[in-house]
Formats: structure tokens, C-alpha cells, sequence
């Protein structure tokens, strides 16, 4: 009992100590007062002493070549720190705010990794209130941008906005060489992997040989340069719609074991939009990719996985490797197809649109940009990386025959285990 008198007596004094305190801390704010610093004073264009930070989504489009992917690395260069820097500039971001992009809380809706573009993307930042208007800032921050990068529109929204979250789902596009998916010469080095991999007792290395002949020689016949065949076009585009639904991607990114709850995506669509002709009459085809959300290297990786099906049809079943890659709990090594034309389309946010018009924002759109992005798209992205491909380091890495090997056998072990499961 005495003990809980004197725990109660300490709590009343601890009170009465803090009531000191307060009234006594509140009577020297009142005495002394602490000037402004010359860097927290702000010139502002409506001769206030203090500019607001408000939060505001930036619609942007970029290149990404030269630059470590998009999210801000201090030991690289990236798309947002280019930006960041160009807004502290032009003096939409204060200068106490100026030596970290955390202060000013940036996120996108999309990452995109190293060398892979954007057509559109969106950020969510703070900015300097600009007399109640933020558009003021874009043409000031493009100047301080290389032409490479662009900000569309820069607009107010809800304070607690983060893009990633918002987002509902993203579009992205690939753009395919179809000489990356053409059968190898008879009696290569890829050629010899096929037979080893691809024999059995209904398939002997001679009739494996003998179709690969007979496939190499219709395509060469066919045109020059490549273009694919109906039956692989075909084959390419069952491939594509096994990847549609919810399933489990833990194959295709890094650090996600089997049975990761966080590893299951689900893809709206996936599927070949169009097949284009370049200025030097090579053809290619355009992968487009819709779902909710995407891990690091995803799309790179599925790509690689419709390349080899591709490449290697009538030998292997897509029916058959696509399901192994989602079921099976030893990690295949799947490469990663080269990022060079992989684009982010766009993110979609259509659920957040409601959330605007309950709070009395405007939406989230760029509508009347459509033709500056389809300009800057064609001119920065799309043109020349068609029409300036060369086979580059990162696709004869991706060929490289031991990684062929090794995968090839990886898909035959899948095979086996997912059969054997179903047997059970």
C-alpha cells in the first residue's frame, strides 16, 4: 500500500514539474526571439514571409538511357534526381529541402530500371506554393532539363497522395526484334543445345535436327531480312495469354522465394499489339503488358521466357513451361532480356479519379498533352530506338550459350516436377 501512495505521490510531482516547465519555456519564447537565417528567408511573389509546401502529382516523360533507372540512388545518376535538382533551381523547392528528395516526399507511380524509358510517369512531390498556381513551374523547370526529359504539368492534390498506392495498374510495351526469336542454323552451337535438350524417346536428335533445318531454311526462303512465321506468331501469342491472370512471379525477380505472398501478381492482359516495319524494313513486334503492379526485372524476365518458347518452337510447349515456372520452388535462372526497348506506356488511375472529384481536386489527366507525349514519344523514344538498334552487349549476353544451357535444362527439371505432381 505505502509503495502505490509513493508511486502516485511521484506521478502528481512529476505533473507539477512539467506545468513548471511549460509555463516557463512559454515565458522565454516570449523574451527572446530568433531571427531568420539567410537560408530560411524565401523571396515568394505574393510578399509573404513564408511559402507553403503543397503537395502535387508531375507528369513527366523521359529517356532512359544514360541513367540508372528512375528512383533517386546516391551513388548514381537517375531520372529523379535530374528532376529534383531542376525544381531546386528554379526555387519550387527551398534550399532546406534541397539535399534529400525525402524531404519533399517523391515517389512515382512506376520505377523503372536502368536504360528503360518512359512515356508517361507520374511523381508526387512538394512544391513551393506558386501564388496558388503550380503550372508556372514547368516551363521554368524544362529549361534546367536536358530535352531528353520533360515535365508536362504539374497540378495540386491530396495531401496524403503517393502515386504507387493511387496507381491501379500500369502499361508497358516492348518492342521485339523478330530476328531475336528466329530459329538457329542448322548444326550451330544453339542448334546442338536444342537436340540435347529437346530429345526423347518419341524425338531423336536426327528428326530434331532435321525440323530445325526444314524451319531455318522456310524463314531464310521466306524474306530478307526475318520476318516470323504464322505458326510462330502463333506460338508467341499462346505464350503470352498463359501469363494473364493471378499467379505466382517468384521466377521472375530477385530475393522472392517460393510460396512469398508478395511474389503473386495478376496480369490484366498480355498480349502482341502490332507488328511494325522500321526504316530499314526490320520487323518487330510490340509486347504490350497491362497489370496491377510489377516486380523488379518482371517484364524483362516474362520477355525472356517468350523469346526461348518462341525461338525453340515446335520443340517446346508453352502450355507446358509457363505453368512449371509459376509452381516450381527451385529458382530457375531466367535472364534478363535487354532493357533498351522496353517503355512504360502509362499508369492508369482510375479509382483515384473519384477520390479528386469527392475532395474537389482536379482529376488526375494529361489528355491535353496527348500530342506533345505522341511528338516527344516518336522523336526521343520510340524512332530511335528502332532505328538505331544494333546488336548491342546486352543481347549477346542475353544469347550466350551458357545461360541457354542452363535454362534449357532448368525447364525440362520444371516439366518433370509439375508432371510428376500431377501424377500424384
Amino acid at each position: 500500500m505505502e509503495k502505490m501512495f509513493t508511486l502516485l505521490r511521484n506521478i502528481e510531482v512529476k505533473r507539477s514539474h512539467t506545468g513548471v516547465w511549460k509555463r516557463w519555456s512559454s515565458s522565454l519564447s516570449s523574451i527572446f526571439t530568433y531571427p531568420l537565417t539567410e537560408t530560411t528567408k524565401l523571396s515568394v511573389p505574393d510578399g509573404s514571409s513564408k511559402q507553403q509546401k503543397r503537395m502535387v502529382y508531375c507528369i513527366i516523360s523521359y529517356r532512359g538511357t544514360g541513367y540508372a533507372g528512375l528512383q533517386y540512388n546516391n551513388a548514381a545518376k537517375t531520372i529523379q534526381e535530374e528532376i529534383f535538382r531542376a525544381f531546386c533551381k528554379i526555387g519550387a523547392i527551398s534550399r532546406l529541402n534541397a539535399d534529400s528528395p525525402r524531404k519533399v516526399h517523391v515517389r512515382s507511380a512506376a520505377r523503372t530500371d536502368k536504360g528503360v524509358h518512359a512515356i508517361v510517369n507520374v511523381l508526387g512531390l512538394k512544391l513551393l506554393d506558386h501564388a496558388g498556381s503550380f503550372q508556372p513551374w514547368v516551363s521554368l523547370v524544362n529549361k534546367q532539363l536536358p530535352e531528353s526529359i520533360r515535365v508536362w504539368k504539374v497540378e495540386r492534390t491530396l495531401n496524403s497522395f503517393s502515386p504507387h498506392k493511387a496507381c491501379g495498374s500500369r502499361l508497358y510495351e516492348y518492342w521485339l526484334p523478330a530476328f531475336a526469336i528466329a530459329t538457329p542454323s542448322p548444326f550451330s552451337l544453339d542448334s546442338l543445345l536444342f537436340t540435347k535438350h529437346f530429345q526423347s524417346p518419341h524425338a531423336s536428335q536426327e528428326s530434331i535436327l532435321e525440323k530445325i533445318q526444314k524451319t531455318h531454311s522456310e524463314e531464310n526462303a521466306a524474306s530478307s531480312p526475318f520476318r516470323i512465321s504464322s505458326s510462330k506468331l502463333e506460338c508467341l501469342k499462346e505464350a503470352c495469354s498463359l501469363f494473364q491472370g493471378t499467379h505466382s512471379f517468384h521466377n521472375y525477380t530477385t530475393q522472392k522465394p517460393f510460396g512469398d505472398s508478395s511474389a503473386r501478381r495478376y496480369m490484366l492482359r498480355v498480349f502482341i499489339d502490332s507488328i511494325h516495319y522500321d526504316k530499314y524494313n526490320r520487323q518487330w513486334l510490340k509486347l504490350t503488358f497491362h497489370g496491377q503492379s510489377f516486380m523488379k526485372h518482371q517484364i524483362r524476365k516474362m520477355v525472356s521466357i517468350l523469346i526461348y518458347l518462341t525461338r525453340s518452337y515446335p520443340f517446346a510447349n508453352p502450355s507446358q513451361i509457363i505453368p512449371a515456372t509459376f509452381q516450381n520452388p527451385v529458382r530457375l535462372h531466367i535472364p534478363k532480356a535487354p532493357p533498351e526497348t522496353l517503355l512504360l506506356a502509362e499508369p492508369i488511375f482510375h479509382s483515384y479519379q473519384n477520390r479528386c472529384e469527392q475532395f474537389n481536386y482536379k482529376p488526375l489527366e494529361w489528355s491535353s498533352f496527348k500530342d506533345n507525349m505522341t511528338h516527344f514519344a516518336n522523336h526521343y523514344l520510340r524512332t530511335p530506338m528502332l532505328e538505331n538498334f544494333v546488336f548491342t552487349d546486352s543481347y549477346t549476353k542475353f544469347f550466350m550459350l551458357q545461360k541457354q544451357d542452363r535454362l534449357l535444362h532448368e525447364f525440362a527439371l520444371a516439366i518433370q516436377q509439375a508432371s510428376s505432381k500431377i501424377e500424384k
